[in-house]
């Protein structure tokens, strides 16, 4: 039965329209990239990103999605010419980019080390999310797809950004404090407030070099409290997610806390908790 069903998946994930949807509001207003192959997309509806996996021959490839942890008030048309593309995109990124930014994530990126396993990693998202809770902050728990986990508040709570010494604040240093008062290891400061910096797209899958097959590739998926507590790598496998019972992908979106809370309040709690 299970390998019926998976061969009913093969049709391609990101056919789906519920899928696409998923990625589709996270990437809102966003720089969208294919890595390695390419940046300053737009993808901004359902069709668009057949067009863009198509432009980078994505069945063949099997590149990963990123999006940027700002948010901008614009993105041009760039052609669609590879060959030609960087010395349109260069310029902007030079340029432009910086000023074209109105909100920018508190993105706290946890990762493992050689010596560790996924699982000491868990151990310290979980204690900052329980500071989270406390504190009623409106933020969602990402899988990255392959090394550890991702704790993000949307850039619409967080305070405007100011750029200083090429850097986003007050988010940069936000990151930077969380990490020396938890004395946290695997909190990765590396690009910690880059103004252009990416992150993965929730819902896309994550390939590897080694694994090309859809249904054995991960899934960068948002967390609920139950999944962060008795989290396992394999089940974030596309093929287990598809089976799970406890998984619908159907309009599940980011997972955000405190979601019986107004915009108002949960601005009001992240200004409290920035001034403690």
């Amino acid at each position: 039965m299970v390998g019926w069903f998976n061969a009913l998946w093969k049709m391609n994930y990101y056919s789906k329209a519920y899928n696409i949807f998923n990625m589709l509001y996270p990437c809102k207003n966003r720089e969208f990239a294919i890595l390695p192959k390419v940046r300053a997309l737009r993808f901004n509806s359902i069709g668009s990103l057949k067009v863009l996996l198509e432009l980078v021959h994505w069945e063949n490839n099997k590149l990963k999605l990123y999006r940027s942890v700002a948010k901008l008030k614009e993105i041009p048309m760039f052609t669609f010419n590879l060959k030609d593309r960087s010395s349109e995109t260069g310029p902007w990124f030079t340029n432009e980019f910086n000023n074209l930014v109105y909100e920018y994530d508190l993105f706290i990126d946890f990762d493992k080390d050689d010596e560790s396993t996924i699982y000491n990693v868990l151990e310290e998202v979980k204690e900052l999310i329980e500071m989270f809770d406390e504190l009623e902050l409106p933020y969602y728990v990402l899988f990255s797809g392959n090394k550890g986990f991702q704790v993000i508040i949307d850039g619409k709570y967080m305070p405007k950004p100011i750029l200083k010494d090429n850097a986003i604040q007050p988010h940069k240093v936000i990151a930077e404090k969380i990490k020396e008062v938890f004395n946290f290891k695997y909190l990765d400061l590396r690009n910690n407030g880059v103004p252009n910096r990416l992150c993965k797209v929730p819902y896309s899958l994550c390939p590897t070099k080694e694994n090309q097959d859809e249904m054995d590739m991960n899934v960068a998926l948002p967390l609920n409290k139950e999944q962060i507590q008795n989290f396992k790598v394999d089940d974030m496998k596309l093929k287990n997610i598809i089976c799970s019972s406890e998984v619908r992908l159907n309009k599940r979106y980011n997972l955000e806390r405190f979601n019986n809370l107004d915009d108002e309040q949960k601005i009001k709690n992240v200004e409290n908790s920035i001034n403690l």
